[in-house]
């Protein structure tokens, strides 16, 4: 099975210096799990997180890096599975305007769209939802100062991903209370988890792809 993660900076790997990132972690896990079962049980997991990357980033390269890991255009793999994990840039507030990098419906709208080509390409979909934030140093950004981040906003998102995966029949993966009350703790900057904020995410993932019997 090829599983191909699609992110931003989170799924790239910012700031786990331990293991480069949950998805990596699950990478690495994967490849254990092969030595382990001599090569029974092969896993292939494609990192193709992009630091900055919103929805409309992911969505304008979604079909291409899909084809380019099937092969024929009009072959329907069944060995092809997809997390999307994206959605916290597209959050981003003006503090001026009051509005967002992607406004809920137009992130809605490509969401879906990308959920329905995943169906009809691949074996499954799964749509990760957002971390929780310390938003307490990001409202303005530091290094964005025209924009915020806020929970508020992650929470309405959430449930737009939420109520996409309901509609679609596919799996959800909830990260709401995935740092208990250790937000500060367990974020470098507020908003990129450390090497333990990974690792939490890491096991909620392979949890719920051993769930959908991705993973054995």
């Amino acid at each position: 099975m090829r599983i191909l993660i699609f992110g931003n900076s989170i799924t790239q790997g910012f700031y786990d210096t331990e293991c480069s990132g949950w998805a990596n972690r699950l990478a690495t896990y994967c490849m254990k799990k092969a030595v382990e079962s001599d090569y029974k049980s092969e896993h292939s997991i494609f990192n193709l997180g992009v630091s900055g990357e919103d929805i409309t980033g992911v969505s304008n390269r979604f079909e291409s890096e899909i084809l380019s890991r099937i092969g024929r255009k009009n072959e329907t793999p069944d060995h092809i599975f997809i997390i999307v994990a994206v959605g916290v840039n597209d959050t981003q507030v003006d503090v001026t305007t009051g509005e967002h990098r992607t406004e809920p419906e137009i992130y809605q709208a490509h969401l879906e769209q990308m959920v329905i080509y995943a169906k009809e390409q691949c074996a499954g979909v799964i749509l990760l939802g957002l971390a929780p934030i310390d938003d307490t140093g990001l409202d303005p950004i530091p290094w964005h100062s025209t924009h915020a981040y806020r929970n508020s906003e992650v929470k309405k998102y959430n449930k737009v991903i939420e109520n996409v995966a309901q509609a679609n029949d596919i799996s959800f993966i909830s990260l709401n209370n995935i740092f208990g009350n250790k937000v500060t703790e367990l974020t470098v900057d507020g908003i990129h988890p450390n090497a333990e904020g990974h690792r939490l995410i890491f096991e909620r993932v392979k949890e719920a792809l051993e769930k959908e019997g991705i993973l054995s």
